[in-house]
Protein backbone atom coordinates (compact mmCIF):
# COMPACT_ATOMS: atom_id res chain seq x y z
CA UNK A 1 0.00 0.00 0.00
CA UNK A 2 1.43 2.95 -0.81
CA UNK A 3 2.66 5.82 1.70
CA UNK A 4 0.32 9.28 1.33
CA UNK A 5 1.58 12.51 2.54
CA UNK A 6 -0.61 14.85 3.69
CA UNK A 7 -0.20 18.80 4.32
CA UNK A 8 -1.68 21.07 6.32
CA UNK A 9 -1.42 24.39 6.23
CA UNK A 10 0.61 26.29 9.56
CA UNK A 11 -1.28 29.74 10.41
CA UNK A 12 1.45 32.44 9.86
CA UNK A 13 2.82 33.39 13.58
CA UNK A 14 2.25 37.13 14.40
CA UNK A 15 5.23 38.93 14.81
CA UNK A 16 5.56 41.94 16.83
CA UNK A 17 8.02 44.65 16.39
CA UNK A 18 9.96 45.34 19.25
CA UNK A 19 11.82 48.43 20.24
CA UNK A 20 15.60 47.64 20.17
CA UNK A 21 16.94 49.73 22.89
CA UNK A 22 19.94 51.60 20.82
CA UNK A 23 19.89 54.91 20.44
CA UNK A 24 22.60 56.95 18.57
CA UNK A 25 23.80 60.50 18.89
CA UNK A 26 26.69 62.38 17.23
CA UNK A 27 28.73 65.73 17.56
CA UNK A 28 31.93 67.09 16.68
CA UNK A 29 34.20 69.83 18.07
CA UNK A 30 37.46 71.09 17.02
CA UNK A 31 40.92 71.63 18.32
CA UNK A 32 44.01 72.84 17.33
CA UNK A 33 42.63 73.44 13.33
CA UNK A 34 41.10 69.98 13.73
CA UNK A 35 37.99 68.10 13.69
CA UNK A 36 37.13 65.45 16.83
CA UNK A 37 34.61 63.85 16.13
CA UNK A 38 31.91 61.66 18.57
CA UNK A 39 29.67 58.76 18.37
CA UNK A 40 27.59 57.47 21.50
CA UNK A 41 25.81 54.43 21.19
CA UNK A 42 23.54 54.04 24.25
CA UNK A 43 22.29 50.62 25.78
CA UNK A 44 19.76 49.85 27.91
CA UNK A 45 22.60 50.49 30.92
CA UNK A 46 25.37 50.99 29.00
CA UNK A 47 26.85 53.39 26.60
CA UNK A 48 29.92 53.05 23.76
CA UNK A 49 31.83 55.93 22.52
CA UNK A 50 33.93 56.40 19.80
CA UNK A 51 35.58 59.08 19.54
CA UNK A 52 38.02 59.51 16.53
CA UNK A 53 39.39 61.74 13.45
CA UNK A 54 38.82 59.87 10.60
CA UNK A 55 35.70 57.61 10.41
CA UNK A 56 36.21 53.41 10.27
CA UNK A 57 39.03 53.36 12.49
CA UNK A 58 38.58 51.18 15.44
CA UNK A 59 42.08 50.69 16.55
CA UNK A 60 41.24 50.43 20.51
CA UNK A 61 38.21 49.07 22.56
CA UNK A 62 38.56 49.49 26.78
CA UNK A 63 35.16 48.76 29.34
CA UNK A 64 35.00 50.27 32.84
CA UNK A 65 32.19 49.55 35.30
CA UNK A 66 31.90 49.65 38.97
CA UNK A 67 32.16 46.73 41.38
CA UNK A 68 31.47 46.19 44.71
CA UNK A 69 35.49 45.88 45.57
CA UNK A 70 37.20 49.23 44.92
CA UNK A 71 35.89 52.71 44.52
CA UNK A 72 37.12 53.48 41.29
CA UNK A 73 35.53 51.84 38.43
CA UNK A 74 37.57 49.04 36.63
CA UNK A 75 38.61 49.21 33.73
CA UNK A 76 40.67 47.05 31.09
CA UNK A 77 41.73 46.53 27.57
CA UNK A 78 39.74 44.45 25.11
CA UNK A 79 41.07 45.45 22.02
CA UNK A 80 44.35 47.24 20.51
CA UNK A 81 47.31 48.36 22.28
CA UNK A 82 47.23 47.74 26.08
CA UNK A 83 50.34 50.08 26.55
CA UNK A 84 47.92 53.07 25.58
CA UNK A 85 45.96 53.49 28.08
CA UNK A 86 43.86 56.63 26.77
CA UNK A 87 40.83 54.89 26.48
CA UNK A 88 41.25 52.96 29.64
CA UNK A 89 41.08 56.16 31.66
CA UNK A 90 38.68 57.77 29.50
CA UNK A 91 36.15 54.75 29.91
CA UNK A 92 36.76 55.15 33.69
CA UNK A 93 36.26 58.52 34.58
CA UNK A 94 33.20 58.28 32.57
CA UNK A 95 31.66 55.21 34.49
CA UNK A 96 32.30 56.66 37.61
CA UNK A 97 30.49 60.11 36.24
CA UNK A 98 27.47 58.28 35.24
CA UNK A 99 27.07 56.09 38.43
CA UNK A 100 29.21 53.21 37.41
CA UNK A 101 27.36 52.25 34.04
CA UNK A 102 29.33 49.77 32.20
CA UNK A 103 31.46 52.08 29.40
CA UNK A 104 32.86 51.50 26.26
CA UNK A 105 35.30 53.84 24.77
CA UNK A 106 37.19 53.72 21.63
CA UNK A 107 39.73 56.89 21.71
CA UNK A 108 41.18 56.98 17.76
CA UNK A 109 42.36 60.66 17.91
CA UNK A 110 46.10 60.02 16.87
CA UNK A 111 47.16 62.92 19.62
CA UNK A 112 47.11 61.51 23.09
CA UNK A 113 48.79 64.48 24.39
CA UNK A 114 47.48 65.71 27.87
CA UNK A 115 45.67 68.76 25.99
CA UNK A 116 44.03 67.13 23.80
CA UNK A 117 42.96 64.56 25.59
CA UNK A 118 41.79 66.79 28.26
CA UNK A 119 40.18 68.75 25.83
CA UNK A 120 37.84 65.49 24.38
CA UNK A 121 37.44 64.78 28.30
CA UNK A 122 35.67 68.51 28.62
CA UNK A 123 34.05 68.08 25.32
CA UNK A 124 32.25 64.72 26.61
CA UNK A 125 31.41 66.30 30.03
CA UNK A 126 29.81 69.43 28.57
CA UNK A 127 28.03 67.06 26.01
CA UNK A 128 26.63 64.89 28.70
CA UNK A 129 25.28 68.23 30.46
CA UNK A 130 23.52 68.93 26.95
CA UNK A 131 22.10 65.55 26.16
CA UNK A 132 22.26 63.48 29.78
CA UNK A 133 19.73 60.81 28.44
CA UNK A 134 22.37 60.01 25.76
CA UNK A 135 24.55 59.14 29.20
CA UNK A 136 22.28 58.10 31.40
Amino acid sequence: MPATSSTTATPAAAVTEASSGFRTHQFSRHFNGNSVHFLVLRMESSFFLWVGSQSGCLKNLSAAMSTAFEKAPTACSLMGDASDLTSNALASKLAKRTGGRQVFVSYNVPATDAATVNFVHESIVEEMSVKPDMFH
